[in-house]
């Protein structure tokens, strides 16, 4: 049992962080909420029923915590954010913006136990990434394949406006009422133009590549263009995938029915980022051969990218670092 804390309780992560941890009571015996605004010091909240208080993020307010889950902003400095957590044993970042660089990204069920074989667990402190929700469905996609002699993959993200916390959706949604009214008049703030009703191109390509391929290693060829939709959650994700020519869709499906982290609908004719909302699962469609291209496949997959995106990734690193001994 362990002290944790919440650094940004209020961001959708933060939140799905909460709520997750709410539920898996026999992990901690405390958990406290912290800010960095001013504004949000002195909030009222409350954990597992109960009422608690959002404090500053301090040394004081840090004392005694074993984990801390971190949830930070896209204008959040994350130098600054974890050199005022140095004095926690073990911090999980958990967010889609592009990670501090020199930690290592960790996906639960594709590197973990790698990454902690490799982990000096006498070093303090301890900082783990678990990174934008992209680069964990490709891994959990990607890496069940690894067998069949899986060569090279190019995939197109699509994220949602969630990616981009509470003003992401709420943009979307004063955009689409504005378009749907015949109106120009609305924020582009987050998206830098109109998103409603549209597709556009992200600078988030680099970091979910960086991201992903830590998690996957270098020996296979991946590229990945991440686009942002007019969607509010779950990522999707269309992927080509070149494996060794021998292989068939069959072992493809059944490479991916035997990951835990997956469910293979094989009778979805039209799965898309709805079904997957409020999920724990990435949800595939079965993989589809490409003529002429022997062991070229397409894959489509879309997962909630708060839950198993966000909340399922971070908790599982916490569990395994609160299983390490200090």
């Amino acid at each position: 049992m362990s002290r944790l804390a919440i650094l940004n309780p209020k961001s959708l992560i933060g939140n799905e962080i909460k709520e997750a941890l709410e539920r898996r009571s026999e992990l901690w015996t405390d958990i406290r909420l912290l800010a960095l605004e001013t504004g949000d010091y002195g909030l009222l909240s409350e954990v597992a029923g109960e009422a608690t208080v959002v404090h500053e993020l301090s040394r004081d307010n840090l004392e005694g915590i074993d984990l801390l889950f971190a949830c930070p902003q896209a204008t959040d400095d994350p130098d600054e954010i974890l050199n005022r957590l140095s004095g926690v044993p073990r911090t999980i970042i958990a967010s889609p913006a592009a990670p501090p660089p020199g930690l290592p990204t960790v996906i639960a069920g594709v590197n973990l136990d790698e990454v902690l074989d490799a982990m000096d667990t006498g070093r303090r402190p301890i900082q783990l990434v678990s990174p934008h929700p992209g680069a964990i469905a490709l891994a959990h996609l990607l890496q069940p394949l690894r067998h069949l002699g899986l060569k090279e993959a190019v995939a197109s993200v699509v994220q949602p406006a969630s990616v981009h916390d509470q003003a992401g959706v709420d943009e979307l949604l004063e955009q689409t009422r504005s378009v749907l009214t015949f109106s120009n008049e609305f924020s582009r703030a987050v998206f830098g133009g109109q998103l409603a009703l549209n597709l556009m191109p992200t600078d988030g390509s680099a970091s979910v590549m960086t991201a992903a391929r830590q998690a996957l290693g270098p020996e296979l060829a991946l590229a990945i263009h991440v686009l942002q939709g007019a969607v509010f959650h779950s990522i999707s994700a269309s992927v080509f995938i070149r494996c060794d020519p021998k292989t068939s869709a069959e072992e493809i499906n059944q490479a991916l029915d035997s990951s835990t982290h997956i469910e293979v609908d094989r009778d979805a004719e039209q799965l898309g980022p709805i079904d997957a909302s409020g999920k724990v699962s990435l949800l595939a469609s079965p993989a589809r051969a490409q003529s002429g291209e022997p062991g070229g496949f397409w894959l489509w997959a879309v997962m909630d990218n708060l839950t198993l995106g966000a909340s399922g990734n971070a908790l599982a690193i916490a569990e395994a670092l609160l299983a390490t001994p200090q």
